[in-house]
């Protein structure tokens, strides 16, 4: 998301919940949160900005990948046959 569109989100006075979404995760990239989270919680409410937040933080989290065991002995199913 470009820097001007951040900024036209900033600016209005009723921005749509995807953009107030949008706006926090490019907060949160920029390592900035900490910086305007008092004043988004005065303008879009505590409880929103709270939810928004730790929605966008757990859908960054990254997943451990899954462990698979291979067995040296026995080929993979449909390989070397």
């Amino acid at each position: 998301m470009e820097d001007s569109e951040i900024k036209r989100i900033k600016e209005k006075v009723k921005p749509a919940l995807s953009e107030k979404v949008e706006y926090i995760k490019y907060l949160i990239e920029k390592e900035q949160l900490d910086f305007e989270i008092k004043e988004l919680k005065e303008k879009w409410g505590a409880m929103l900005v709270e939810e928004i937040v730790s929605d966008v933080r757990a859908s960054q989290k990254k997943s451990t990948p899954k462990k698979y065991y291979v067995s040296l002995k026995e080929p993979l199913e449909g390989f070397g046959r």
